[in-house]
């Protein structure tokens, strides 16, 4: 399995519908993770994807009809060049904006999640 390119945004934005109307300590109580570890994540402060154990283990618990395979997309993750995924064109087209359209896109996750991720 390859990584061809990991948003900490994206991701962040992916775990909050994933959690659900759960506190996230109780989200990774259930998925079996440590708390500050996804805290990390949920604030973009980690730089680096989650490995898909701990997608698995995430997706195993996610709501809002988040999967396993949602999480490895949005994380970069690929056995191949197939995309298959309802997520594949977001991520397929994320990996081939300029930066300035990367930083727009950026700003419009942090309005869209109704937070400023950088500044938390």
């Amino acid at each position: 399995m390859i990584n061809v390119g990991y948003s900490k945004k994206l991701f962040a934005l992916l775990l909050d519908r994933a959690k659900g109307n759960r506190e996230l300590k109780e989200y990774a109580v259930q998925s079996d993770i440590s708390y500050v570890q996804l805290n990390k994540f949920s604030l973009c402060k980690q730089d680096g994807p989650p490995t898909p154990k701990l997608l698995k283990k995430l997706a195993d618990h996610a709501q809002n009809d988040v999967t396993y395979e949602d999480f490895l997309n949005i994380c970069g993750y690929r056995d191949d060049e197939v995309f298959t995924s309802r997520l594949d064109p977001i991520v397929f087209k994320l990996a081939k904006l300029k930066p300035a359209q990367y930083r727009l896109l950026s700003d419009y996750a942090d309005f869209l999640a109704g937070r400023n991720l950088e500044e938390q």
